[in-house]
């Protein structure tokens, strides 16, 4: 689980990477746009595909 978690970290770390470099190639809304269109993607999908927990028991 350690592991997991320290690879989702290293893939954050290069968001700030991803942006500066669409910022130079388009511009900054563009980049900001494209980041808020992945959240907005990422929140569907949390809310679809992952099932609800509330009142199981915990393994």
């Amino acid at each position: 689980m350690l592991f997991i978690f320290n690879i989702g970290r290293a893939v954050g770390g290069f968001g700030p990477v991803a942006v500066g470099a669409l910022a130079a190639r388009y511009s900054f809304g563009a980049s900001l746009a494209l980041l808020a269109s992945i959240y907005v993607l990422d929140i569907l999908a949390t809310l679809f595909l992952i099932p609800e927990r509330r009142g199981a028991e915990l393994e």
